[in-house]
């Protein structure tokens, strides 16, 4: 992983790393609203922060998969490894309504909540010179490139809004 693929870049397919596994599945704009609340959860033990974020306020759902077959690596995810779904009790399924969702190692979700934030967001959506710049700088930022966002197209199962979860087997750790 040498270049920064942690950001969506037409169809093609983000790169992360995961330390855990388990991923927060994540609209950017929850993430935002939501910021300090994420933040005081991962002061809990890791086993309690899965139903943790499963009550969090606000009426968008915040999912947590557990990686088949985990070990600590290099991980790949499309628009392909999503489906849509009507369940609403499922721990795996999160809610969508900007068009992109944020995938982020349950290992990095104080760093992730405390950087990633809407005006950055916001500023790289408006620029593909600042894009990589500013994904640099947050990878810099919390210590390694432990999350990715993805952005929703039609052609996809992953289409923007909506209510998704991942396909089994997703992510897929890269060899």
């Amino acid at each position: 992983m040498n270049d920064v693929r942690n950001f969506p870049s037409g169809d093609e397919p983000i790169e992360f790393m995961l330390s855990s596994p388990l991923v927060v599945l994540i609209d950017p704009i929850v993430l935002d609203g939501l910021s300090a609340e994420l933040q005081a959860i991962c002061d809990s033990p890791i086993s309690e922060r899965t139903a943790m974020i499963r009550v969090l306020p606000g009426f968008m759902r915040v999912g947590v998969q557990q990686v088949v077959s985990f070990r600590p690596g290099a991980f790949r995810l499309g628009n392909n490894d999503f489906e849509e779904t009507d369940e609403e009790e499922s721990a795996e399924t999160f809610d969508v309504d900007t068009g992109t969702v944020c995938i982020i190692d349950l290992n990095s979700l104080r760093s992730t909540a405390k950087t990633v934030r809407w005006e950055r967001y916001d500023r790289m959506l408006r620029s593909t010179t600042a894009l990589e710049s500013i994904g640099i700088e947050m990878i810099k930022e919390f210590g390694g490139p432990f999350f990715g966002m993805l952005s929703g197209d039609i052609s996809t199962p992953f289409r923007g809004d909506g209510r998704y979860r991942l396909r089994s087997k997703a992510p897929h750790a890269i060899s």
